[in-house]
C-alpha cells in the first residue's frame, strides 16, 4: 500500500517547473509544509527578488512568508525543502533564512537546480541555509550529539519515538537516519517532490555527504517551538522508506525502495542490553557510538558509580574480501568511568576507520561490560633493583612499587634476568597493553599493507597485566616516567627512540586496571 501510494502521487503530479528566468519581484504563490502530524499546510509566498551567482552555479529567490503560525514563529528550522509554487508550478524549496530577522524573509532554492545535482557549497555573510535538525531520542543530547550538530551546523533537538508510515508528498517531513534502534539520531527536512521513485528534499545540503547511501525515512511533526533567535519544529522520523543517492549543495535526493547498509551495535551491561542500528558512514560512526556509550554506559554504571570494569570490545570488520574479528579487552577503575569507558570504545572505534593504510568496513559491534565492586587501580610508582652493575645472564630481582586507591602502597618482587651482551641497557614497568603500542609504533607509522595493520589492532593485550621488561638503552620505553590518567587515550609511540627491541620481559596478571611508568638504568659487563 504504501508504494502504491508513492506511484499514485507522483504519477499525479504536475512535475513542471516555473523557470527563474520568469520570476519577478511581487509574484504571488504558497508554498507547503507540515505544522503538525502529517498534516500538510499551507502557508503564503510573496517574491521579493532573486539573488544570482551566489554560489557557483546557484540561485537563490528571496521571498517573504506569510500565514498564521509564521506570523508567530517566523521561518522554522526543519521547513528546509518545503516547496513553494507560482502559478501552480514549482519554483522550488524553502532553504535559506536569517536569524533575528523581523520579518519571515526565506532563501528558495530552485527546483530547477536541484534536479542537477551540484556539489559546490559555500556560506555567504549573512545568509545561511535554515538549520536542519538533529533529532535525538532513546539518549540524552551529550557532547558527542553536540559534536555532530556542530560538524554539520545542525540543530539538535530532543524527539518522541513514533510509529506510524508517514507519507511522501510534497511538503511532508522526511529525513536522514544515522541511528535506529533503542535509540534514534536523525537529521530531519522537508519533501520538496517526488519524480518516478527518487525524492528531492531539503534545498540545501543536510550533510554536504556527496553520493553516501544513507537511510532515508518519513517523520511526523510533534510540535513547534518559536523563538526570536531562531523557530524549529519538533520532527520524529517514522519508517525508513529507501537510501540517499545524493547529498550535494541544492538538496538532498533519496530513492525509494534502496535498502541501506546497516552497521549492528550491542552493548550489554548484564542486567541491561542495549542494541542499536547505524547508518554506515564513517565520518560519524565513531560520534554515534561515543554518544550512544555515553548515554548507555551511564545508565548500565550510574553516573556515581564507584568500583571496576573489565569491557570485552569486539569489532567485525570486513577488508579484501576477508571477515576478521578485533578483540579488545580493557579495565577501569574508579569513580565515574561511563565517560572514561566512552573514551576507550570510540577511540578504538575511530583508530579501524580513520587508520591511513586502507579502507576497513565496519560490520558490527559489540561492547560488554562487567561491573565488580571495589577500585582496583594499580599505579606504577617505582621500581627498586639492588645494583645497577650485573654480569651477563644474571638474574636479580626487582621490587615495583604500586600505588593504590586509597590504600597503602604495595610492593612485589618479580625477578628478571639482565641480557647477554655488554651495555647499558634499561629496566621499564608498564602494562602490557602500552608496551604493546609502543612495541608496534613502527608498525603503525609503516605497515606493508592493510594486513598488517589488521595484524596490529587484533594483538592488543590487556591493559590488566604488569610488564617487566628490559630494552637496550639507545631504545627506552620512555624518557620520562609520566602517568596518564584515564580520560586520555595511551598515544606513548612518541616516547620512544628508534623503535624498541626487547631483551627480558616477564609479566604479572592483576585484578583490575595498571597505569603508570617506571624505569631504572642497568649497566651489564663481565666482572674481573
Amino acid at each position: 500500500m504504501f508504494y502504491l501510494l508513492f506511484l499514485m502521487l507522483t504519477a499525479s503530479g504536475d512535475n513542471k517547473f516555473f523557470s527563474v528566468d520568469s520570476v519577478k519581484p511581487g509574484l504571488k504563490g504558497y508554498g507547503l509544509t507540515s505544522f503538525y502530524g502529517t498534516r500538510i499546510d499551507t502557508f503564503r509566498v510573496e517574491v521579493i527578488d532573486v539573488l544570482h551567482g551566489v554560489n557557483p552555479g546557484h540561485t537563490i529567490v528571496l521571498a517573504k512568508l506569510d500565514g498564521e503560525i509564521i506570523k508567530h514563529t517566523g521561518v522554522l528550522a526543519g521547513m528546509s525543502g518545503s516547496p513553494v509554487y507560482i502559478d501552480g508550478k514549482l519554483l522550488g524549496a524553502v532553504a535559506y533564512s536569517w536569524t533575528f530577522s523581523k520579518d519571515p524573509i526565506c532563501g528558495i532554492t530552485p527546483a530547477e537546480e536541484m534536479q542537477d545535482m551540484i556539489s559546490t557549497f559555500g556560506s555567504v555573510k549573512g545568509i545561511a541555509p535554515l538549520r536542519s535538525l538533529l533529532t535525538v531520542s532513546g539518549i540524552g543530547i551529550n557532547p558527542y550529539v553536540d559534536s555532530i550538530a556542530t560538524m554539520f551546523n545542525l540543530e539538535a533537538v530532543p524527539a518522541g519515538r513514533d510509529t506510524g508510515k508517514g507519507s511522501l508528498v510534497p511538503g511532508a517531513p522526511v529525513g536522514i537516519v544515522f541511528v535506529d534502534g533503542d535509540a534514534v539520531i536523525a537529521v530531519m527536512g522537508t519533501l520538496t517532490y517526488t519524480e518516478g521513485k527518487r525524492i528531492f528534499s531539503f534545498g540545501h545540503p543536510a550533510l554536504l555527504s556527496g553520493g553516501v547511501e544513507l537511510p532515508f525515512a518519513t517523520g511526523k511533526v510533534t510540535g513547534l517551538l518559536p523563538s526570536i533567535y531562531s523557530s524549529f519544529k519538533f520532527i520524529s522520523p517514522l519508517k525508513v522508506i529507501g537510501t540517499t543517492v545524493w547529498d550535494g549543495g541544492t538538496g538532498v535526493i533519496a530513492e525509494i525502495g534502496r535498502k541501506p547498509q546497516w552497521i549492528e551495535f550491542t552493548i550489554d551491561g548484564g542486567f541491561k542490553k542495549f542494541h542499536y542500528r547505524l547508518a554506515d558512514y564513517p565520518t560519524i560512526i565513531p560520534y554515534l557510538t561515543g554518544s550512544l556509550s555515553f548515554s548507555a554506559i551511564a545508565e548500565i554504571l550510574g553516573s556515581d558509580f564507584e568500583g571496576t570494569v573489565k569491557a570485552d570490545l569486539n569489532i567485525s570488520i570486513e577488508f579484501g574480501g576477508r571477515e576478521e574479528v578485533l578483540n579488545r579487552t580493557y579495565y577501569l577503575a574508579g569513580k565515574g568511568l561511563y565517560r572514561d569507558m566512552t573514551f576507550f570504545a570510540s577511540g578504538i572505534i575511530g583508530d579501524v576507520l580513520n587508520n591511513p593504510y586502507g579502507e576497513l568496513k565496519i560490520r558490527s559491534i559489540n561492547l560488554k561490560l562487567k561491573p565488580g565492586k571495589g577500585v582496583n587501580l594499580f599505579t606504577v610508582k617505582d621500581i627498586i633493583i639492588p645494583s645497577e652493575e650485573y654480569s651477563p645472564d644474571e638474574k636479580f630481582r626487582v621490587k615495583v612499587v604500586l600505588g593504590r586507591y586509597r590504600k597503602p602502597d604495595t610492593t612485589i618482587t618479580m625477578v628478571l634476568r639482565s641480557p647477554s651482551i655488554e651495555g647499558e641497557y634499561y629496566v621499564d614497568c608498564l602494562n602490557s597493553a602500552d608496551l604493546y603500542r609502543i612495541m608496534k609504533t613502527e608498525s603503525f607509522e609503516n605497515p606493508e599493507n592493510i594486513r598488517e595493520y589488521v595484524h596490529v589492532l587484533k594483538g592488543y593485550p590487556s591493559n590488566n597485566i604488569l610488564s617487566l621488561v628490559v630494552v637496550s638503552s639507545a631504545q627506552t620505553v620512555s624518557r620520562s616516567g609520566i602517568v596518564l590518567p584515564p580520560s586520555k587515550r595511551v598515544a606513548l609511540s612518541s616516547l620512544i627512540e628508534n623503535g624498541t627491541k626487547l631483551e627480558e620481559k616477564i609479566e604479572m596478571v592483576l585484578n583490575g586496571e595498571i597505569r603508570g611508568i617506571a624505569k631504572k638504568k642497568i649497566v651489564v659487563k663481565r666482572r674481573k
